[in-house]
């Protein structure tokens, strides 16, 4: 291995365990000069996870309480009672967080 492919996996290694907020605020764009390029920085990206999938489904329903949550291939169904009985379903996308 050459010294800059050491350094290109210890800058993928570093940017996964990092969170992905950190690595990139959103809205900016990807450097693609840089050596890890557009097609790297997509191995990279990570997705939220269900804990955080729940949260921002619940703080769309303040009170709820969560019964169910279930993994598409690109987003969570999560399915909530309200504090008045209703059932509300939030889709919250597996990429991005945004409720659909």
């Amino acid at each position: 291995m050459t010294r800059k492919t050491l350094i290109s996996a210890a800058v993928l290694v570093a940017l996964m365990s990092a969170p992905a907020s950190a690595a990139i605020p959103q809205g900016e764009a990807v450097n693609t000069a840089s050596p890890l390029n557009a097609q790297s920085w997509q191995l990279v990206q990570r997705e939220i996870s269900a804990r955080e999938a729940k949260a921002i489904a619940l703080a769309r329903v303040p009170g709820g309480e969560v019964v169910d949550i279930r993994r598409t291939s690109d987003a969570y169904r999560v399915r909530i009672i309200a504090r008045d009985g209703r059932v509300v379903d939030i889709i919250v996308d597996a990429a991005t967080g945004r409720i659909r």
